[in-house]
């Protein structure tokens, strides 16, 4: 009987519906997580734009195990749609609903369309499979390209391939694969095993052959890197004493598969081998012939080079598209062979019996989806679903900044620097590249520094905290989220207002409060002083404050420079000027002494003689000691001693 296209049509879009809108919930629930944080790093987040030269460079140093068509997509796309985690999280929903939409297509072409429609819904209520549609990784794109090649191959290998499109669509999603994730070559290397055994067929089947050596040979010239990588991931002592035994491997396997439940995982395997052994269908045995030859290949590889553990979880995702499309062809195979019995006799016991009879197969594949899905929903919200989901756990306890980068964007000034919050001190951390998550949305987004303090300090833990934390940033911008404000929130306050001045609220709203605070030897309205050196170095702004009752000047400076090779060539010094000229008093740094930006220093004037004095400040190079002519931007007076503050003991 024809499938009603109009139906199957309008069934699919619902699903694809469910899917997209169930991965779209997420694309701004969490703080980006560290592997999330290593993509946006190699795709030049934090030195926009990357060249596809740079992202196969950056790949090569921190990521050298991952290649590169992800991040290519993702650094074009990010060029026109910007730097957001929702933009760039967008990538992986997209490939995902394509990923539900191609599965169907394979289903459908194996097994009819309401297998193809069953899959399809599997696909988008399957939890593990979602968290994927809103990551900033590649496994949804690895999906998506590993449903169109298998679907290439299938109709390559059965005659259903019309014209050249598909050979070459085979070719290039094979490639794409390589290029896409390394687990790919596993779902590659099964078709291929399983096109030798059970699939060469006169004149086409030595053609698929020589399209996948096609593949190879465009894969090639990134073989090194990739193998380099492999080796490095499949020595680390940490990896390989986390990674499961076959045994756990299958375990978890079956309870992802299985949505939480390995005896639904469990029984559809049974229900499937049963339709099997009664149907005798040849495209579901040729399919659950490949499925085995892939988890077979997975196992034997993991056993040798040990590399997924619980936290790698997601690489088991490569299995989603063979064992979903046989689950699907169980349910609608055992739906459509098994009409529901007669109920009891009477005109309404045979209509009733009738209408069931006649709907029994869409009874039971709703009941069967509805309780799949069902046993989703509590799997996600189980304390044990975090296991399988690897470091994003942390990202549930980092605070949500895409809220402050929205409201702080026009706002926010260089000199900046944030103060919030966060439930893990993780956040802070930095990773590969030297960047924490906390540094994409403050560097990365809205081009200031800062820091994130726990929720949970307090008292002295406290104060010791901001002081670290804070050093000598004069101008910092407390911000934090009304709706879950943290613990500390006023005790913060009254410690940050014994060295700081409140100044303006830049943002009031339920979703975010900032407000700027200003170092209590400046008015809220300072400007600010620059001053340009020849080498590029930049005094981007300075302050003195005279302490008369100690005898001491506080002189806080903040540096920047444009390129790190510069830190180790010079060296600034303070100085006290007496009105002869004559330097009094002195105090000199390397620029590359401390990471941070803002330098505080005092200087003593107990000794100084009744007088006129002058603050200036000299930027010189270690080596040779010749000063670097500078220029004052605000008065645009230019030397290579630039006055500072002035100031006068009396006698």
């Amino acid at each position: 009987m024809k499938a009603n296209k109009p139906l199957v049509l309008a069934a699919l879009v619902l699903i694809l519906l469910v899917g997209f809108g169930s991965g779209a919930a997420q694309l701004n629930a969490d703080a980006i997580w560290t592997d999330e944080l290593y993509s946006l790093a190699n795709i030049g987040a934090f030195e926009p734009p990357y060249s596809l030269a740079q992202i196969i460079d950056s790949l090569a140093q921190y990521s050298p195990q991952h290649t590169p068509l992800y991040y290519f997509i993702s650094a074009g796309w990010a060029s026109v749609a910007g730097w957001s985690q929702v933009s760039l999280r967008v990538i992986s929903l997209f490939a995902g609903s394509l990923f539900i939409a191609g599965l169907y297509r394979l289903c459908a072409d194996l097994f009819g369309p309401g297998a193809g429609l069953t899959g399809a819904c599997l696909a988008a209520t399957s939890v593990f499979l979602l968290v994927a549609f809103h990551e900033i990784r590649m496994y949804t794109l690895m999906l998506m390209l590993t449903a169109l090649h298998a679907t290439c191959y299938w109709r390559l290998a059965y005659g259903r391939a019309r014209g050249g499109g598909t050979a070459l669509g085979f070719v290039l999603t094979a490639a794409a694969l390589l290029y896409t994730h390394m687990f790919s070559a596993i779902m590659l290397a099964a078709l291929g095993l399983y096109h030798l055994l059970f699939g060469l067929r006169p004149n086409r089947g030595w053609r698929i052959v020589a399209g996948w050596l096609a593949a190879g040979l465009l894969f090639l010239p990134y073989v090194p890197v990739v193998y380099a990588g492999f080796l490095e991931e499949t020595s680390k002592p940490s990896t390989v004493s986390a990674a499961f035994a076959a045994p756990e491997l299958l375990a978890t396997l079956a309870t992802l598969l299985g949505n939480g439940s390995v005896w639904i995982c469990l029984l559809l395997c049974l229900l499937l081998l049963w339709r099997l052994w009664h149907l005798r269908c040849r495209a579901a045995l040729r399919w659950l012939a490949f499925a085995g030859l892939m988890l077979g290949l997975l196992l034997v590889f993991n056993q040798q080079f040990r590399l997924i553990g619980l936290y790698r979880s997601r690489y088991l995702l490569i299995l989603w598209l063979p064992f979903l499309a046989l689950f699907a062809y169980a349910i609608s195979a055992f739906a459509a062979n098994k009409p529901l019995p007669h109920f009891g006799g009477g005109v309404w016991g045979r209509g009733l019996g009738y209408h069931l009879r006649k709907n029994s197969r869409s009874l039971f594949v709703v009941a069967c989806l509805l309780l799949w899905s069902a046993l989703g929903g509590r799997f996600q919200r189980s304390d044990d679903f975090s296991g399988y989901v690897g470091g994003m756990v942390y990202a549930s306890r980092y605070p949500n900044l895409q809220h402050a980068v929205t409201g702080l964007r026009s706002q926010a000034q260089e000199e900046d620097f944030m103060l919030g919050f966060t439930g893990a001190e993780y956040f802070n951390s930095d990773r590969k590249h030297g960047v924490s998550p906390a540094d994409y949305y403050t560097r990365a987004q809205l081009g200031i520094d800062g820091v994130f303090i726990s929720e949970r300090l307090n008292g002295e833990r406290l104060q010791s905290a901001l002081e670290e934390k804070l050093a000598s940033h004069p101008f910092p911008l407390l911000v934090y989220e009304p709706y879950n404000p943290p613990e500390n929130l006023d005790e913060t306050r009254a410690a940050l207002e014994v060295d700081y001045r409140a100044c303006k609220v830049l943002v009031d709203s339920d979703w975010l409060f900032a407000q700027r605070y200003i170092d209590r030897a400046l008015d809220c309205d300072h400007a600010r002083r620059e001053t340009g050196y020849e080498s590029g170095i930049r005094l981007v702004d300075r302050f003195v404050q005279r302490d008369v009752a100690n005898d001491r000047l506080r002189i806080v400076t903040g540096w920047e420079a444009p390129s790190e090779d510069l830190l180790t060539v010079y060296n600034v010094s303070l100085q006290i000027i007496d009105a002869d000229g004559r330097n009094v008093a002195q105090q000199d740094r390397h620029i590359d002494a401390e990471l941070l930006k803002w330098h505080d220093a005092e200087l003593s004037t107990a000794s100084l003689a009744a007088g006129e004095y002058r603050v200036v400040v000299i930027v010189y190079e270690r080596d040779s000691m010749k000063k670097a002519a500078g220029i004052d931007v605000a008065s645009g007076q230019t030397a290579d001693t630039l006055p500072i503050y002035a100031f006068r003991i009396e006698g």
